[in-house]
């Protein structure tokens, strides 16, 4: 209840963003939504990310998830912070509102989000496709020129930090895992898998 009167005050004080709320829905089988003008899509299954084709401002994908897992979906824009959203695949539909996204402050600079997660595979019936864990209120460093930039994943795991364009390196334990480039303006999307569940 507080949040609805929380989202009809903000509709209110500023109305240019009652035309541009996007729409977000999931089930066990497919993600489908309605976003604005120059958003795109990706979608992240513990194992591929994946660009999602969008039409006449909508877009619907099966997710090959197994029941019980989880997924990714990210909205990006360039000159925009992105939002990501983590959902369960399960047989009762989740749906939720997404407010415009937000101009990014210093466009000389970039975005670096992702999901810090244990994906899981195999089985002997059937295989299993998607996250199986993600990593809440976890520091992951990002180092560029000896200097370190450290950023707290949130409560579904998520990360997100504003950094100059460039090289990085991504840390984990003291240990460079991989590199990224950042460009100004622009969003970089990159998942980091801590661990990986074997199913029999």
């Amino acid at each position: 209840m507080h949040f609805l009167i929380f989202l009809v005050l903000i509709l209110i004080l500023n109305p240019s963003c009652a035309t541009t709320i996007d729409t977000f829905e999931s089930n066990s089988l497919y993600i489908e939504g309605k976003v604005s003008n120059d958003i795109e899509v990706s979608f992240f299954d513990g194992s591929l990310l994946k660009p999602v084709r969008i039409s006449d401002g909508r877009f619907r994908l099966a997710h090959d998830l197994s029941s019980g897992y989880y997924g990714v979906v990210f909205l990006t824009k360039k000159g925009f912070y992105p939002e990501a959203f983590l959902f369960k695949a399960e047989e009762k539909p989740a749906e939720m509102k997404v407010m415009p996204l937000q101009k990014i402050k210093d466009e000389t600079k970039g975005v670096l989000t992702g999901v810090l997660y244990k994906s899981a595979t195999g089985g002997k019936i059937k295989e299993h496709n998607g996250i199986v864990q993600v990593f809440t209120n976890e520091p992951v460093t990002f180092l560029k020129d000896f200097f370190p930039y450290t950023v707290v994943t949130d409560e579904n795991g998520i990360f997100k930090v504003h950094l100059s364009a460039g090289e990085y390196s991504i840390m984990m334990s003291g240990r460079e895992i991989e590199k990224v480039t950042i460009e100004a303006g622009r969003t970089s999307i990159k998942n980091i898998r801590r661990g990986l569940r074997l199913i029999d």
